[in-house]
């Protein structure tokens, strides 16, 4: 099964194409490089993944729940964010769920709770497990130990 299948995608840029009937499928574990010179449509391909730009022709499919992270060629402007916060923004689907968990498991005080609401505690902490949500600050502290950041540096303003 391919994470993300294209099918003769063609994409214009005025009146001149950046590219026409491109074609490929990435299954798990692919390390692809994306190579070309300037102008010839690697970012709006990689827009088009991303489901920011839509192809003018052709078709492209994901696998369902697929996550996809890109880091534009500009980047963002910087500020008065600690880094670990910027990084932190990463992982904000995980936060959504853990204050469903904290809201549910809130309701499971009350002697006499209704069965569906473990049910979906139990779902949304499965959910919660799938997507990291144990094990997210050591992935941070990895990322950053694997950049050179010293642990003193995490908590540095942004800019």
């Amino acid at each position: 099964m391919s994470l993300v299948t294209a099918s003769r995608l063609e994409k214009p840029f005025g009146a001149d194409l950046l590219f026409r009937q491109v074609s490929f499928a990435l299954a798990p574990g692919t390390r692809v490089g994306l190579v070309g010179p300037n102008g010839a449509g690697k970012t709006t391909l990689l827009k088009i993944i991303l489901g920011q730009e839509e192809p003018n022709g052709g078709e492209l499919t994901k696998a369902k729940d697929l996550r996809l992270g890109y880091l534009p060629q500009v980047p963002p402007a910087l500020d008065d964010r600690p880094l670990w916060d910027f990084l932190l923004e990463v992982f904000a689907d995980l936060f959504v769920c853990e204050k469903r968990l904290a809201a549910l498991a809130a309701q499971m005080v009350a002697p006499d709770y209704p069965p569906a609401v473990l049910a979906k505690y139990e779902q949304a902490q499965h959910e919660f497990e799938a997507k990291g949500g144990y094990s997210y600050e050591r992935r941070i502290h990895t990322l950053l130990s694997g950049l050179g950041f010293q642990p003193e540096q995490h908590r540095q303003p942004l800019a």
